[in-house]
């Protein structure tokens, strides 16, 4: 199962610090640092997620 606390702590900090950016009026900056956690989230979500596929075993290869 995938454990989803980094992704969350990585947005919840971004999302923190875009929070300070908007106060100043730095609306590009809130803007690239959203960006960027998003997809520093996904990578998270789908390193986490995904299966990796190396060849087929032995049996599998019987098959055919």
């Amino acid at each position: 199962m995938a454990d989803y606390r980094k992704p969350y702590f990585a947005l919840f900090n971004a999302i923190t610090e875009a929070l300070m950016y908007l106060e100043l009026g730095a609306y590009e900056d809130v803007r690239d640092i959203l960006v960027e956690a998003q997809q520093t989230g996904e990578e998270l979500v789908i390193s986490q997620s995904c299966l990796l596929y190396t060849s087929p075993s032995p049996r599998d290869r019987q098959k055919s």
